[in-house]
């Protein structure tokens, strides 16, 4: 379902009220979507292509002030032509500034667009070739700058609860799950990744703490717990992993106290260790 949303100005606050509509602070923006879309304005991208220079102005100010706008939803639960009636409604209720109007940054009078919208193959390659381009052209300061304003915008409670809830949902979705699968494993075939692991395990095995750890781990007698109850004593974890179909990483990890239980419920401890 769809809605429509309205961007507020923390700045000024205030009592603004247009018809039957009523916020606490200067509205400058409407747009219409569903999902994350009243997000995508404060990414990376929009911010730097978005053709309406006026609106972006004004939330890189916002930004710049170590503030986040206040991102309403009026309207929910709505269908995609609803949306666009009650976008135009209120972008014309309010007023445009590039009309003197109102306080609007919009450039349009709303009700356009059509959602779905599918990129061909030239168009995809085209914004990657770009964003690399855009990316390799910057210089050390800048691209810090670029990445410390990431990481605050993906701090803001808002947006990363809005975030989650929309990956929880995803992860229901079977073909969504086999995408990440595929995803996962052709990233753990490549050079790159391949390279990056084997320089992680290194800066690993040059540490005297994991080489402790490690050789605690697959040395000494274990006392292991299955999810019935019955204990047993082992001298190779690995091995009775592999025996009993148990994760190694899942059985390492309660060892290290990382975490309770293995998926399956399973626990693992030293041999002095009541268990």
């Amino acid at each position: 379902m769809f809605y429509v949303y309205v961007y507020l100005d923390p700045r000024k606050s205030g009592y603004y009220k247009y018809s039957e509509n009523t916020f606490d602070y200067e509205p400058f923006y409407i747009g219409k979507g569903l999902g994350d879309r009243c997000l995508y304005h404060l990414s990376e991208n929009s911010l730097r292509i978005n053709r309406n220079r006026l609106f972006i102005n004004k939330l890189k100010k916002i930004l710049n002030e170590h503030l986040s706008p206040i991102i309403v939803k009026v309207y929910k639960n709505i269908s995609e032509k609803e949306a666009l009636v009650k976008e135009k409604y209120l972008i014309k209720n309010i007023g445009r500034r590039n009309l003197n109007l109102g306080p609007l940054c919009n450039l349009t009078d709303g009700g356009e667009g059509i959602s779905g919208y599918k990129y061909t193959e030239k168009q995809k390659e085209t914004n990657r070739n770009n964003t690399i381009n855009y990316w390799s052209n910057l210089d050390v300061n800048k691209k810090e700058e670029r990445f410390e304003f990431l990481r605050n915008l993906g701090r803001d409670p808002k947006s990363k609860k809005i975030v989650r809830e929309k990956y929880k949902k995803r992860l229901k979705d079977k073909s969504f799950l086999e995408k990440i699968k595929q995803s996962n494993k052709k990233m753990a075939n490549t050079e790159k990744e391949k390279n990056r692991r084997s320089q992680q395990q290194k800066k690993r095995w040059a540490e005297d703490k994991y080489k402790e750890v490690y050789r605690e781990a697959n040395s000494k007698t274990f006392i292991i717990t299955d999810p019935k109850g019955n204990i047993f004593s082992i001298r190779n974890l690995r091995k009775f992993c592999i025996e009993n179909n148990i994760s190694y990483n899942g059985m390492y990890h309660t060892f290290l106290r990382k975490q309770k239980t293995t998926s399956g419920g399973w626990k693992c401890y030293k041999e002095t260790t009541n268990a």
